[in-house]
């Protein structure tokens, strides 16, 4: 036992057994590729592709139809087998992306294949990124935690799902685990200005995709904790600086100063029968299953006990089950 052990440390081995798993990774993402149409993807592509060609004056918040339309015509005018599908499913499009978002996936290729290519190869290599950080957190070797990474991806059927559909949680996971990395490895220069950077971070991380609150919270929290109130408040205003510069990218990427209240009004139709479609649509949360199966106060109501429940567990944890209410504040510190 020992023996395999070695030799599965062994530099030799590691590289044998990651160019196997490369090479399976490869034959399996290539096999899957004609059939990944990236139906989420087609919309951050599209709104895009338009705001480049079309001479539209509107946003896609205030004239979706038009911004359909313009796509529409571009499908039907494709060769793309992938285009024509993924168009078939979003004739009508609900552009509830961030402009900032948008403007992000300027960069991608007019073509979709090309674009889509890409973008999947970014998928590949960001979430392998992200689950090799958080499994050397975890004080994997190197070569282990790239087997993990890569094993992941082959059998992890919400990231198979992920990259079907073309969305952006792989993006989101490696800047968290990097994000994780540098405050659990404690990663920072001294320098309050530069370790500023961590929170600036964070904040166009939300802004980004603004489903992640709760998680910049958290890092938020342990950045107080970790470098003090001073390079908090310094990092507040790197955050401040960088968010303001990502909002204004989306207001010139669209020409409009109003782009991100149009923005702000259009999402708030989600759930109020304004938009086509409603919280339960893919929403696989503890939460809408209770809600589905005792409709007793619907999933913003157990989504509140849910996490009242969490609050109260965590200060019975950290006060030896509310015994030694003076443990709380020092026992949170050192959690985060």
């Amino acid at each position: 036992m020992h023996t395999l052990s070695n030799i599965l440390k062994s530099n030799a081995a590691g590289f044998v057994v990651t160019l196997l798993l490369v090479a399976v990774l490869v034959a399996k993402a290539t096999a899957a590729f004609p059939r990944q149409f990236g139906i989420d993807f087609y919309h951050f592509w599209g709104v895009a592709l338009v705001q480049h060609v079309s001479a539209t004056p509107r946003t896609p918040y205030t004239d979706p139809e038009a911004y359909a339309r313009v796509l529409n015509a571009i499908a039907d005018a494709s060769n793309s087998e992938k285009l024509h599908y993924a168009n078939h499913f979003r004739r009508k499009i609900e552009p509830t992306g961030t402009p900032f978002l948008y403007a992000f996936f300027a960069f991608l290729p007019q073509d979709y294949d090309s674009a889509q290519t890409l973008f999947v190869i970014m998928q590949y290599l960001l979430a392998g990124f992200g689950i090799y950080l958080l499994a050397r957190l975890r004080d994997v070797s190197r070569w282990q935690a790239t087997w993990l990474a890569l094993i992941t991806e082959l059998t992890f059927n919400p990231f198979v799902q992920d990259v079907k559909y073309g969305n952006v949680n792989s993006l989101q996971l490696a800047c968290i685990a990097l994000l994780l990395h540098v405050a659990v490895r404690q990663r920072y220069c001294g320098n309050a200005l530069v370790d500023g950077f961590f929170m600036g971070v964070l904040a166009v991380f939300v802004i980004f995709k603004p489903n992640t609150p709760w998680v910049a919270l958290g890092l938020g929290i342990h950045y107080w904790v970790a470098r003090g109130p001073r390079s908090f408040f310094i990092g507040c205003g790197v955050a401040a600086v960088l968010g303001a510069m990502a909002f204004a990218v989306g207001a010139r990427y669209f020409n409009h100063g109003t782009v991100w209240l149009e923005w702000l009004q259009y999402v708030r139709g989600i759930g109020s029968g304004a938009l086509p479609f409603r919280f339960d649509q893919g929403n696989q949360s503890l939460p809408m299953l209770l809600s589905a199966l005792l409709m007793s106060y619907g999933p913003k109501g157990y989504g509140l006990i849910i996490a009242v429940s969490m609050l109260v567990a965590l200060v019975l944890a950290t006060t030896s089950n509310g015994r030694a209410v003076e443990l709380l504040a020092p026992r949170m510190r050192e959690a985060f």
